[in-house]
């Protein structure tokens, strides 16, 4: 029990280090805090978001922003870009 609660500790603070988004992006935390919120992580039931709009405005930045901030909650994920 202990060598997991370390685990999990050790790969948060791993994963959260290594991140491809820029931190000096302008008003992405604003866009992931609403995102996470519609998100509704920690309930039980199932939810699905879509990102759409114009292309070069930052949707995809955005999805791998909070990619990289909730994935370490889940056992196994992988993120997808570029699906049409």
């Amino acid at each position: 029990m202990v060598i997991q609660e370390l685990e999990g500790i050790l790969f948060r603070k791993l994963n959260y280090t290594y991140s491809c988004v820029s931190e000096d992006l302008v008003g992405m935390d604003s866009s992931m805090e609403e995102m996470i919120k519609l998100l509704g992580l920690g309930m039980d039931d199932a939810r699905a978001v879509g990102i759409w709009g114009m292309c070069g405005i930052g949707k995809t930045t955005l999805a791998n922003a909070i990619y990289d901030h909730i994935s370490c909650q889940f056992e196994g994920c992988n993120f997808i870009k570029n699906v049409r």
